[in-house]
């Protein structure tokens, strides 16, 4: 089931990247490992006060062929959005980075209501060293959101209306 609604005409569109980088044997020995430090807490965008965000679309292209990365694949890596300050999970999911995506609907609404905050994401997952990658120092994840700012609560409050009805039929 879909649920349909459109992205008021006032929206400040934000389209974001991020790079999430695996290094061969580190910290696994012949591995690549995305769960480091440099790959969490990783900012995605400000949050300005009082706004709702629409996080509507995420592509995820790598360094290395599709056909390439699925077959290293030890430990699914998973990508988790929060918020930096209180480290709310806002998908209420990880979200599996299986195969690359090309604009995928994830339709996810971030509530901000302090100045100063930013949506964050981690990624962590593990990925063997194939004959395809012998030589290949790292292993890059480029991942990519359409964000949508709606500050008119106006058009917000009936938006937010209209998709709660249709959520609850």
């Amino acid at each position: 089931m879909s649920v349909f609604y459109k992205i008021p005409h006032s929206s400040l569109y934000h389209p974001t990247t991020n790079i999430f980088v695996a290094n061969f044997n580190v910290p696994s020995l012949g591995k690549y490992d995305f769960d480091i430090p440099a790959n969490k807490n990783v900012n995605v965008l400000e949050l300005q006060n009082n706004c709702y965000y629409l996080i509507e679309r995420i592509s995820l292209a790598g360094s290395v062929s599709q056909e390439t990365y699925l077959s290293s694949i030890e430990t699914v890596p998973f990508l988790r959005l929060k918020k930096r300050k209180s480290g709310e999970v806002v998908y209420k999911r990880d979200i599996p980075l299986v195969n690359y995506i090309d604009n995928q609907e994830i339709v996810c609404w971030v509530e901000s209501k302090k100045a100063g905050d930013y949506l964050t994401a981690d990624v962590f997952g593990l990925l063997e060293q194939v004959p395809e990658t012998v030589g290949e120092t790292q292993i890059r994840l480029n991942i990519n959101f359409s964000i949508y700012q709606i500050k008119d609560l106006r058009v917000l409050n009936q938006l937010l209306g209209e998709i709660k009805n249709t959520t609850e039929l």
